[in-house]
């Protein structure tokens, strides 16, 4: 089929596309504005964020020296000592705690003791494989 063959139904493509009704694309939208708040300066004047004021490399190497130059120390959280609880403690309250320790020891050791019942296990079937192959 050429080019010259084809024929287009215009008046059906305008009906279906581009109804008189509906306004494709040329809709006007109202909209004010979004609000921005501009930097105000301390002396009180306006600065857009495209002004011409420069930023000065020399002020801002002695602003930075003058922030890394002051130690900051973590704060540490004052937590009362085990000891000073030890004292308060009664003799019963005293085996409860030790030995909830000693069950959360050996919970935390569980996962070693797995580790090495599957090395273990792997090391006896190693042996066995030998002696069931000299048997046949």
């Amino acid at each position: 089929m050429l080019a010259a063959d084809i024929k287009w139904d215009e008046m059906n493509i305008l009906q279906t596309l581009h109804p008189p009704d509906k306004d494709y694309g040329h809709m006007k939208i109202d909209e004010p504005k979004t609000p921005y708040s501009y930097y105000e300066d301390k002396s009180g004047q306006e600065i857009s964020g495209h002004g011409s004021d420069t930023l000065d490399a020399d002020l801002l190497a002695k602003k930075i020296n003058l922030c890394s130059e002051k130690e900051v120390k973590p704060k540490v959280l004052d937590s009362p000592s085990e000891d000073e609880n030890d004292e308060e403690e009664t003799e019963e309250e005293r085996a409860q705690r030790s030995a909830f320790e000693y069950k959360r020891k050996m919970h935390y050791n569980e996962f070693y003791a797995v580790k090495l019942a599957r090395k273990l296990i792997d090391k006896d079937d190693d042996e066995l494989e030998p002696e069931e192959e000299d048997r046949l």
